[in-house]
């Protein structure tokens, strides 16, 4: 029986942020070391989630989903896609990142968009 536990990732209060559903059964400890440490600023990302492995992947997972959908305009089945390296219309996969669709352990299950409107915006002449 896997063991399957769900995330919630919000970023700014809920303004944006992303579900995901991890199989620990898969995506094991080591292998979540495995893609923190993959990047520069491991031990920064890792200290800033108070030693929690788990919670630095999933921070970092959420801004790198987050960043990638605004990017490309991404719905979730086209971010999910973006981390797949078996498909060759969106530049095979998110290099460090494992597939977002499960197979790997992680899953992508919701995706709430940050959107910029146009009343949220300011301009101010500066000198």
């Amino acid at each position: 029986m896997a063991n399957v536990k769900k995330y919630r990732v919000d970023y700014d209060g809920g303004v944006a942020g992303i579900t995901v559903e991890i199989d620990h059964d898969i995506m094991t400890e080591p292998a979540l070391h495995e893609i923190n440490n993959f990047w520069l600023d491991a031990e920064y990302r890792l200290a800033n989630a108070k030693g929690d492995i788990l919670m630095a992947v999933l921070v970092f997972l959420a801004q790198t989903s987050l960043i990638v959908q605004l990017e490309g305009d991404y719905n979730i089945n086209g971010l999910i896609k973006r981390f797949d390296y078996d498909d060759p219309y969106l530049s095979g996969g998110i290099e460090g990142w494992p597939k977002m669709d499960g197979s790997a352990g992680i899953k992508i299950v919701r995706l709430d968009q940050h959107v910029f409107y146009h009343n949220d915006f300011n301009v101010k002449e500066v000198a």
